[in-house]
């Protein structure tokens, strides 16, 4: 289901049903008497932030990011209220950190662009198109808000499936979007569900170099993960929900704790802020 700015008495997500955003739109705004999502059920924004960097455009290996901020270069993780994580490359940085934890509404940050082919012999690297997109914004205004599904933002992850086969060797294919930003203000707030605005995780596919050392796609540059986003959720009772508020930074999931030994950074992408109050 689709839409950018909707208004409506009661809304219900029902099992694996999804609110999202139409194409090209960056915020879903729902204002509502009652809502009611679900336990498979999902409004989401996720990877309809600002779009990630491509090495393959001259200049172009940063990340787009909020106007005013610097965007991640090449394989680094975007950023958002927390840093992405960083690949291996000396001098290269992640973006910039931005938006209000009390008042947010900006997107999370793209992932830096980047694809090399680490070896020739394991065939041609191509690199289909900035893929890794920080995740968007979410508004919502109800009454009673019942969430026992997922409200989310969160970003795209970055070293995805994007081979064919035979077997092709990647070295660096991008860091990962941030996550969104979610703003949820209720009466009354009920559920066992999740609002998450988190970075997007890097390596999804976990291929690993042929050397096996535990490198995603290469074996010294991992993408880095998205930084956390912004999550606000206001209800003035509250005590009827016992799901979570996060904004968890993404990890780089071949080796969450791989550093390259010459030049150790840390691949994870920091938490954002994820706050539940009155």
């Amino acid at each position: 289901m689709l839409g950018s700015d909707l208004t409506f008495a009661k809304g219900i997500i029902s099992d694996y049903g999804v609110r999202t955003a139409s194409p090209g739109t960056t915020k879903l705004t729902v204002t509502a008497g009652d809502v009611d999502v679900e336990k498979t059920g999902r409004i989401d924004m996720s990877g309809l932030g600002y779009e990630g960097g491509n090495r393959a455009v001259p200049q172009d290996g940063y990340g787009a990011t909020a106007p005013g901020q610097t965007g991640s270069q090449y394989n680094n993780g975007g950023s958002h209220a927390g840093l992405g994580g960083l690949d291996g490359d000396v001098g290269t940085v992640a973006g910039s950190t931005y938006d209000n934890p009390y008042d947010p509404a900006l997107p999370g940050g793209g992932g830096g662009g980047g694809c090399s082919t680490a070896g020739v012999t394991y065939g041609p690297s191509f690199y289909v198109a900035p893929n890794e997109i920080g995740g968007g914004v979410l508004d919502i205004t109800a009454g009673t808000l019942e969430n026992s599904g997922t409200i989310a933002a969160n970003g795209q992850g970055g070293n995805g499936p994007i081979i064919t086969f035979p077997f092709q060797f990647f070295a660096e294919c991008g860091g990962a979007g941030a996550g969104g930003a979610i703003q949820a203000h209720a009466q009354t707030l009920t559920g066992n569900g999740s609002f998450e605005a988190n970075g997007g995780d890097t390596c999804i596919a976990k291929l690993l170099s042929p050397s096996g050392n535990g490198a995603c796609k290469g074996s010294l540059d991992p993408g880095g993960g998205g930084g956390g986003g912004d999550v606000l959720v206001v209800a003035a009772d509250h005590s009827g929900f016992s799901g979570q508020v996060m904004a968890r930074g993404g990890l780089e999931l071949a080796d969450p704790t791989f550093v390259n030994g010459t030049n150790p950074r840390d691949p994870s992408g920091t938490a954002g802020s994820a706050i539940l109050g009155t």
